[in-house]
């Protein structure tokens, strides 16, 4: 699924100046009293507030003559207000006796009643979002005589609450420098508040700035004897204790952050081609990064496709959005090396954030807490390239907002759009037009000048895969005397996977990209990816493979989706499948050393009677015409109860049929010719000439192969009957739908047979 632009939905702010905020775009409403309604609806939460309670909040403090009429006039236009600004994103709703907010982002302070209500009191980063929330006092642009005082009282103690909370798990985590940071905006304006006062020496003392701790003391004390006539209490006075006997915990040393901005992307893609859609796609990713909301985008697709070389390409266009620098690794998740850990990723990105090494915690949990803390207010982009599960990249997602998180693997990773909301990007191979360019790119266009139907043909020999697209382009620039014709010729004698292999680079071989893929499915997953390989069509439905592999079509179904998701399957229609020639070419290497022949050609045979009950269903069913004699038993198959259900699937798979006819004779299968035969009906009605030559033809050879023909009832089909079929043929394809006279392939095959001659009209359409 191709990633779109979710929709953000509207968040209503109320934790500083009142508004709404659409992207990235704040809406101020235009009176104070829409501002106050607005803000008084959003602190009610979900119960809402009733007429009087309302009119209580926002005009206590005047005469109550028209409170209904008041209230009425004041809800209507603020509805048209909203509906003008965000349409119906943010409603206001009556609900029994009370006015309701309804709103399709959030409220802030719904979340942040929701992040401090529950949090784990050794990590402060949900802590951390909370207080981003907010963007200066409650409600600071509402009228005082406008606000519940209550209400904003109780928020504002939660606020404080929750940074004192905050400091002190950044203490414990030896951060003290950011517990500062979040103290800091809160200590002028709060300094009474003799908790929020001795968190905020705490942190002084345990970053190593103790007089500054003993000055914050002494400033305090005085404004507690001026303000109030008071001394300080008990916990300012413990506070000062424990600074005065250096007792701070030993575990609050602070970190000696460096101020190195990391620039990990390696080199951009020379000759980058095509991608322009996603690249769009991409390019609308840092504007969605706000401060409380990173975005995450996981892209994903079959090995080859371009997928890091895309990450790169697009990183290196949007460095100016991220002055706090580029993390990148590598996860090895689909490589012959060792994966890399949770806890190797972590220390990595600490060292380059500016940790030192002897102060990155061990375990897991305490690092990614590290890791999160030191992208707080950062700016950061991150690519975490080639990953094998949602484990193993979730712990290096960061915790606050501002920063950008792409990842690519060969894993749907679905649990990461589950929970962790990440948008997906699945990438595919590129377009015929985008191949063509990157070849010409690559070898330059003196090599390959007067050579355009010979690069088609070579870019579709490459399955338009980017990897095998440049490791042709290598090959032919590594020989300027080689016309691509000639390097065709290389591939059909080699075989392509063996033509496309760069020496002493496993990693740029195509096959080393597929294997990797084919090794993580489960066995039985493996036996179906190799006997796809027999399939001679374009694609095929998940019955037809249960009919290939011997399997019932609920586990048939169970491996196709792991195959569809290690990309080595394409679902390109609704319960169609098919592979590219490229991991065709590579299931069919596979098959030759996991299967014998005598397993190959049993698979075989389970999908011609497959496909031969079927299309004789079908055919029965919209034809009834007369069958040839043929001895065969029939193989049990469902039959087809609509007549318009049987003529769409014989439409969607006859060239699968035609195509298996003729990989029928190539096998020798004893009754190849009874597709011919079972199609009749549709050849004549739809007029179909050349494909029943086809048909007939495979059918007819195959027969005269296997030498002296039998009577009806053996596994032999006897020349008579074919050559019943070739003549039936003549006469309605030749006869009657064309001038060819008795120059057609199936007319000479037909005077060659020995048995019946069939009479005209023999089985045709009449013989109902």
């Amino acid at each position: 699924m191709t990633v779109g632009q979710p929709d953000p939905g509207v968040d209503v702010l109320v934790l500083g100046p009142v508004g709404l905020q659409r992207g990235g775009e704040f809406l101020s409403p235009p009176s104070g009293v829409f501002r106050a309604v607005l803000a008084a609806l959003a602190l009610a939460g979900p119960a809402g507030l009733s007429s009087s309670e309302l009119f209580t909040t926002v005009w206590g403090s005047r005469a109550a003559t028209a409170e209904r009429s008041t209230v009425t006039v004041t809800i209507h236009r603020i509805r048209q207000w909203l509906r003008d600004s965000v349409g119906d994103t943010v409603r206001l709703e009556r609900s029994s006796s009370t006015y309701v907010l309804e709103v399709t982002g959030v409220i802030d302070v719904a979340r942040f009643w929701e992040l401090t209500a529950d949090y784990p009191h050794d990590q402060a980063d949900q802590l951390l979002e909370a207080l981003g929330l907010w963007r200066g006092r409650a409600l600071a642009d509402v009228p005082p005589d406008s606000q519940d005082p209550i209400v904003v009282a109780r928020l504002v103690r939660q606020r404080l609450d929750a940074a004192n909370a905050c400091a002190q798990a950044l203490i414990r985590s030896r951060e003290a420098d950011h517990a500062v940071r979040v103290l800091d905006p809160l200590i002028d304006e709060y300094f009474l508040d003799e908790p929020l006062q001795a968190a905020w020496m705490q942190a002084l003392a345990a970053s190593g700035r103790q007089a500054d701790a003993l000055e914050a003391y002494e400033r305090v004390r005085k404004h507690l004897r001026t303000e109030l006539g008071v001394d300080p209490g008990s916990v300012l006075t413990e506070c000062l204790v424990k600074i005065l006997r250096g007792a701070v915990p030993a575990a609050a040393r602070q970190l000696r952050l460096a101020t190195a901005v990391p620039a990990q992307l390696p080199a951009d893609v020379i000759a980058f081609t095509g991608r322009a859609k996603q690249l769009k796609t991409l390019y609308a990713l840092p504007s969605q990064a706000l401060p409380t909301f990173s975005p995450v985008l996981v892209m994903s697709g079959p090995g080859g496709v371009g997928k890091t070389s895309l990450a790169v390409h697009w990183a290196y266009q949007v460095v100016k959005d991220y002055p706090d620098g580029q993390l990148f690794v590598d996860l090895r998740g689909y490589s012959r090396e060792t994966p890399v850990t949770v806890v190797e990723a972590l220390h990595r990105f600490v060292r380059a954030l500016g940790c030192p090494p002897d102060e990155i915690p061990a375990d897991r949990d305490e690092a990614s807490a590290l890791y999160r803390s030191m992208l707080a207010g950062r700016r950061i982009l991150i690519v975490l390239d080639n990953a094998q599960s949602a484990d193993q990249v979730r712990q290096l997602l960061p915790g606050a907002g501002g920063c950008t998180v792409v990842i690519t693997s060969r894993e749907r990773l679905d649990g990461l759009t589950a929970r962790d909301g990440a948008l997906r990007l699945d990438l595919e191979v590129l377009s015929p037009e985008e191949a063509h360019v990157l070849l010409e790119n690559s070898i330059g266009t003196t090599q390959i000048a007067g050579q355009h139907e010979e690069v088609q043909v070579l870019a579709r020999t490459c399955g338009y895969l980017p990897l095998a697209l440049r490791v042709a382009a290598a090959h032919l620039c590594r020989s300027p005397n080689m016309t691509v014709g000639g390097y065709l010729q290389e591939m059909a004698y080699l075989g392509p996977l063996n033509a496309l292999i760069v020496d002493g680079d496993e990693q740029a071989t195509v096959a080393t990209a597929f294997d990797l893929s084919y090794s993580r499915v489960s066995l039985e997953a493996q036996r179906c990816y190799r006997l796809l390989a027999l399939v001679p069509g374009a694609d095929i439905s998940a019955p037809a493979v249960g009919a290939l592999i011997a399997r019932p079509l609920a586990e048939v179904r169970s491996l196709l989706r792991t195959l569809t998701a290690a990309y080595l399957v394409s679902e390109h229609r609704p319960d169609r499948f098919s592979m590219h020639d490229l991991l065709t070419a590579h299931a069919r290497g596979y098959l030759n050393r996991a299967e014998i022949p005598e397993e190959q050609q049993a698979a075989v045979v389970r999908l011609f009677n497959w496909y031969l009950g079927r299309a004789g269903s079908a055919s029965d069913l919209i034809y009834a015409m007369t069958r040839l004699p043929s001895g065969v038993e029939p193989v049990e198959i469902p039959a087809f109860d609509e007549p318009e259900v049987a003529s769409s699937w014989l439409q969607k798979e006859f060239a699968n049929i035609v195509s298996l006819a003729q990989e029928a004779n190539v096998r020798d299968l004893p009754n190849s010719w009874l597709l011919a035969d079972v199609l009749r009906g549709h050849f004549v009605y739809h007029r179909l000439v050349p494909e029943w030559d086809v048909a007939v033809q495979a059918g007819f050879r195959c027969g005269r192969a296997r030498g002296r023909p039998c009577r009806p009832g053996s596994d032999v089909p006897q020349p008579g009957w074919a050559g019943a079929l070739c003549r039936t043929r003549h006469h309605w394809g030749c006869e009657r739908f064309s001038p060819c006279g008795r120059e057609c392939a199936t007319f000479r095959l037909a005077s060659r047979c020995g048995g019946r001659a069939a009479q005209p009209g023999f089985g045709g359409p009449d013989q109902r």
